[in-house]
C-alpha cells in the first residue's frame, strides 16, 4: 500500500524524484502489469517495493515474502542447482516445478552435468534468455508472496514469451501477487490491474478496460494497435503447435578454475629477469650496487671509530673532543645520506617495475580472445591486479631453503584461497538488490565467513613459520653470543671496546638475521606475483596485430558498407566440435536494412561475432572486396558499430559517454540527443552533459542506456552497424521512432539487426529477413517478394513471420523486388 508515496535513488536533496506522489493499493493474488515510456521510472517502483530507494514523502506499506527478477538477471557463478534454491534446502518437486514452467527443462538436459553444471562468472556460459529463465525458475521456487519481474519476456522471442505467460505467471504463480513490467502489451487485457508511468514519475492506474479510455494511455499502445491483427495471429500459430522447440545451447564443462599449488621448488629465474629488466636493469642495479657498497662501508667506519675512539681514551694519547665527534657526526651523515639515496633508487626502480609489469599484464588481458575470459574466474584476475607487486628489500642469498621454499608454498596456497572469496564478493555486490529482495543476506554473509576462513588458514601458517624461524634464530644468535663471550674473556690482547663493539653486533645478529631471512622469504613469495604477471604479459593467447601498417584510413574503409560471407564455418574455442556456423554464404548489399532471426543456439549471435573476428572460422569474410584478416583487430572494429542488447556505460560524464575522442560540438551532441528522444531527459538534469554517469551506467535505466548508446552511434555515422536486439528494453512508441530516425540517418548505412520483437510497422524498416537455423542460412527472404508471394521459410518455427508480413499494407513498401 503506497500513500502520497515519493521517492529518490540518492539522499541528495535536489535530485529528481524517481516516483512523485504514488497512490497504491494491491490486493494479494493480483496480477500486476506495469508499462510506460523510457525513464518513466518502472524499474524504480519495483525498488521502492524492495526498500531500495530512498522514500521522501508519504507512507507505504509491504505484506509479505519477495521474490525479485532484475532485468539484468544476476546469475551467481556456482550450479545451475544452487542457482534456482539460492540457499534454500533442496525439494525436487519444486525443483522440478520452477525448471518445467520457466521452459528450461531441454536446456538442462543438454548440459554437460545438467543441474550440477556450473554456469562461470555471470553465467558467462549462458545466453541472455537462459539467464533470464534461470533467475525466474529462482523466484519460482522461492515461493514468494509477491513477485516483481522486471521485463522477464525482453530477451526472450514470441513463442518462450507465450509459454512463460501461460504455463508460469497464469498456471504456477496464479494466485501470487505478481508485479510485471513489460513491453509486450498484449498482456495487459488478461491482467487485473495496468499501472502507467508517465515520465514526471507520476502513474495512472486501473483495469486495462479503463486505461484504455485515457487518451494519454490509448496512444502510448497506438502501436500495438497498428499489429494487433498480426500479433494476434502469432499468438494463434504458436498455440497451433507452430512453435520453436526449447532452447538449446551447449556450454562448456563444469569449470572450477583454482590456482596450483606448485611442488616444493624454487622460483624458476624467469621472474628476476623479468623483474630486473623491468626496474631498469643495470642502470639501477649498478648505482645501487655502488651506493650499498659505500653505505656498509660508511657503517662499519662509524664502529670502529668509535673503537678508536675509546682506544685512545684508554691509552691517554692526546685527546680533541671536537676532532673525533665532528668525524663521528661527518659518517653518522654521509650513511643518512647514503640510505635515503639507496631507497630512493630501490622505490624508483620497484615503481618503474610495477607500472612496467601491470601495463604489460593489463595489454595481455586487454587482447586476450574471447573465449579465454569465458574460462578464468573473475577473482583470479582481480587477485592478480589487487596484489600486484609490493616493495622488495633485502639481500639474496640462501640462509634456510626450508623457510623459503614453505613460504612460497603458503603464497601460492593463499592466493589460491583468496580468489574464490573475490569472486563471491564481486558478485555479491552485483546482485545485493536480489540477495536483500530474497531476505538471504545470512546466507551469503556465512558463505563470505567460511570463505574468509579459507583464505586465512595460510596467513596462520605463515605466522607459524616465522614464530619457528625466529626461535631457531633467536637460540643461534644467544650461541654466538655466548662463544664470542668466552673467547674474547681468554684472550688477552683484544681491547675492551674492540669486544664491546664486537658483543653489540653479535647481540644484533638476531635480528638482522630475521629481517634478511624474511626479506629472502619475501622476495620469492612476491617473485610469484612477477611470475604471474609475467603469465599475463607473454603466456595469455592473443588476438593478433591491432594494426597493419598497410591498413586503410577510417575514413576511407568501407566506403560502401557491402558485406559478403563465403563458405564461413565459425567455431567457439570451448566447442570445436559442434560448430555455430556452417558453410555459410550470403551477401548483404551496400545500405541494406537486414533483419536476422532464428531460434536460440541457430547461430544469429555468431553471425556478428564472426564478422567483428570474436570466434576463429574458416573461408572468407569481405567488406567492400577487402578479407577481414587483412587489416588489424582495431583497425576492423573501429570500421563497425555494435550496439549490443546489455549496454555498459563506462565511468565519465555524458559527454564522455557520446563522444569520448572530444571530436564533436556541443551543438552536435544536442542534436543527437534529439534524435534519440533524450534531449529533455538530459537538459532537466542538474549538469546536463557534464552529468556523472556512474560504472555501467548505473543511474540510467536500461532503455536510457540504449538510447544513449543510439545517440553515440548517431555521431559517428558509420557505414556498417550491427545490432543485438538493441530495442528490447525501450516501449514500442521509443522504438518506433529509433526506427524513423535509422531510416533517416543511416539511408546509406548498412544495418544488420538481431530481433526477437516483432512489429508489422518495423518490418517495414528492412529490405531482407535473414532466418537461420543450426548455423546455416535457411532462408534470405526478400520482404516485398515475400509479400507477394507469400512463400514459407524452410523452418517451420518462423511461419509467423510470413503472417505477420502478409498482413502489412503493400502500398507502404516498396515496390521493387530483390
Amino acid at each position: 500500500m503506497y500513500r502520497a508515496v515519493s521517492t529518490k535513488y540518492t539522499t541528495d536533496p535536489v535530485a529528481k524524484n524517481a516516483l512523485a506522489n504514488i497512490n497504491l493499493n494491491i490486493r494479494p493474488g493480483t496480477f500486476v502489469t506495469i508499462v510506460g515510456p523510457v525513464g518513466s521510472g518502472k524499474s524504480a517502483l519495483l525498488l521502492s517495493i524492495l526498500g531500495e530507494l530512498k522514500r521522501t514523502s508519504g507512507k507505504m506499506a509491504v505484506k509479505g515474502s519477495i521474490a525479485y527478477c532484475a532485468q539484468q538477471p544476476w546469475i551467481q557463478s556456482g550450479s545451475i542447482e544452487n542457482n534456482v534454491t539460492f540457499g534454500k534446502p533442496l525439494d525436487k518437486t519444486k525443483i522440478a516445478l520452477a525448471i518445467s514452467c520457466t521452459c528450461l527443462q531441454s536446456d538442462i538436459d543438454n548440459m554437460p552435468s545438467g543441474m550440477n553444471t556450473i554456469l562461470g562468472d555471470k553465467g558467462t556460459s549462458l545466453s541472455g534468455g537462459q539467464k533470464t529463465r534461470i533467475a525466474l525458475a529462482r523466484a519460482v521456487y522461492s515461493d514468494a508472496d509477491i513477485f516483481l519481474l522486471d521485463d522477464p519476456l525482453y530477451s526472450l522471442d514470441v513463442q518462450v514469451s507465450s509459454s512463460l505467460i501461460e504455463n508460469c505467471f497464469k498456471s504456477t504463480l496464479k494466485g501470487k501477487t505478481i508485479f510485471l513490467v513489460t513491453q509486450n502489451h498484449e498482456i495487459l487485457k488478461e491482467t487485473d490491474h495496468v499501472i502507467y508511468l508517465r515520465k514526471n514519475g507520476e502513474m495512472l492506474q486501473g483495469s486495462f478496460d479503463d486505461l484504455m479510455k485515457e487518451k494519454e494511455f490509448s496512444d502510448f499502445l497506438e502501436p500495438v494497435h497498428e499489429s494487433k491483427g498480426g500479433l494476434t495471429q502469432t499468438k494463434r500459430l504458436v498455440n497451433n503447435g507452430v512453435s520453436r522447440n526449447n532452447s538449446i545451447i551447449t556450454i562448456n564443462p563444469p569449470m572450477i578454475i583454482a590456482d596450483k599449488v606448485s611442488a616444493a621448488e624454487n622460483v624458476r629465474i624467469n621472474p628476476y629477469k623479468t623483474f630486473f629488466r623491468a626496474s631498469g636493469g643495470w642502470t639501477k642495479v649498478a648505482p645501487l650496487a655502488v651506493v650499498i657498497l659505500f653505505k656498509i662501508c660508511a657503517s662499519v667506519l662509524s664502529s670502529f671509530w668509535l673503537t678508536w675512539w675509546c682506544d685512545n681514551l684508554v691509552l691517554g694519547k692526546s685527546h680533541n673532543v671536537y676532532f673525533w665527534t665532528g668525524w663521528y657526526h661527518a659518517i653518522v651523515w654521509i650513511v643518512i645520506v647514503l640510505s635515503l639515496v639507496m631507497s630512493f633508487i630501490v622505490h624508483a626502480a620497484i615503481m618503474q617495475s610495477v607500472i612496467a609489469l601491470h601495463d604489460s599484464a593489463i595489454s595481455g588481458v586487454m587482447n586476450a580472445p574471447i573465449w579465454w575470459f569465458e574460462s578464468q574466474q573473475i577473482g583470479r584476475i582481480l587477485i592478480l591486479f589487487l596484489v600486484g607487486v609490493v616493495p622488495l628489500t633485502g639481500v639474496y642469498f640462501v640462509i634456510s631453503r626450508y623457510y623459503c621454499i614453505t613460504m612460497r608454498q603458503l603464497k601460492l596456497l593463499e592466493s589460491s584461497q583468496r580468489s574464490p572469496l573475490y569472486s563471491h564478493i564481486s558478485e555479491s555486490i552485483d546482485g545485493v538488490a536480489t540477495i536483500r529482495a530474497y531476505k538471504n543476506q545470512s546466507f551469503f554473509t556465512n558463505t563470505t565467513d567460511a570463505l574468509l576462513d579459507l583464505s586465512n588458514r595460510p596467513v596462520f601458517l605463515k605466522i607459524g613459520a616465522e614464530l619457528w624461524v625466529v626461535l631457531r634464530l633467536e637460540l643461534l644468535a644467544a650461541l654466538l653470543v655466548f662463544i664470542l663471550a668466552s673467547q674474547c674473556t681468554n684472550s688477552g690482547f683484544i681491547s675492551a671496546s674492540t669486544i664491546g663493539v664486537a658483543l653489540i653486533h653479535t647481540n644484533s645478529l638476531t635480528d638482522i638475521l630475521r629481517i634478511v631471512l624474511q626479506s629472502i622469504a619475501n622476495m620469492e613469495m612476491e617473485m610469484v606475483s612477477v611470475e604471474r604477471l609475467e603469465e599475463y604479459s607473454t603466456g595469455l593467447p592473443a588476438e593478433g596485430p591491432q594494426v597493419f601498417a598497410n591498413d586503410p584510413p577510417q575514413q576511407l574503409w568501407p566506403k560502401n558498407g557491402t558485406i559478403e560471407f563465403k563458405d564461413v564455418t565459425a567455431f567457439y574455442k570451448s566447442r570445436s566440435d559442434a560448430p555455430a556456423l556452417k558453410n555459410l554464404s550470403l551477401t548483404i548489399k551496400s545500405g541494406e536494412k537486414v533483419c536476422v532471426v532464428g531460434r536460440t543456439g541457430s547461430g544469429k549471435s555468431t553471425l556478428i561475432s564472426t564478422l567483428m573476428r570474436f570466434v576463429e572460422k574458416t573461408g572468407d569474410i569481405k567488406i567492400d572486396g577487402r578479407e577481414i584478416e587483412s587489416v588489424g583487430f582495431q583497425t576492423l572494429r573501429d570500421a563497425i558499430e555494435v550496439i549490443p542488447q546489455e549496454i555498459y556505460l563506462f565511468n565519465g560524464t555524458i559527454r564522455t559517454a557520446l563522444d569520448h575522442d572530444a571530436r564533436f560540438t556541443d551543438d552536435e551532441l544536442w542534436k543527437a540527443l534529439e534524435l534519440v528522444g533524450m534531449k529533455n531527459t538530459v537538459s532537466n538534469l542538474e549538469r546536463k552533459l557534464e552529468t556523472r554517469v556512474r560504472n555501467g551506467g548505473a543511474n540510467f535505466s536500461l532503455g536510457q542506456r540504449q538510447l544513449l548508446y543510439f545517440a553515440r552511434v548517431a555521431l559517428k555515422k558509420p557505414k556498417i552497424i550491427l545490432m543485438d536486439e538493441a530495442t528490447c528494453s525501450v516501449d514500442l512508441e521509443t522504438e518506433r521512432e529509433l526506427r524513423k530516425v535509422m531510416k533517416k540517418v543511416f539511408i546509406q548505412t548498412t544495418i544488420v539487426t538481431i530481433q526477437h520483437r516483432f512489429q508489422p510497422c518495423n518490418l517495414q524498416e528492412f529490405d531482407k529477413v535473414l532466418v537461420m537455423d543450426s548455423g546455416c542460412v535457411a532462408d534470405m527472404i526478400a520482404l516485398v517478394f515475400c509479400l507477394r508471394e507469400e512463400r514459407a521459410c524452410l523452418c517451420d518455427d518462423w511461419k509467423y513471420l510470413l503472417t505477420i508480413c502478409s498482413i502489412i499494407s503493400i502500398s507502404k513498401i516498396h515496390t521493387e523486388v530483390f
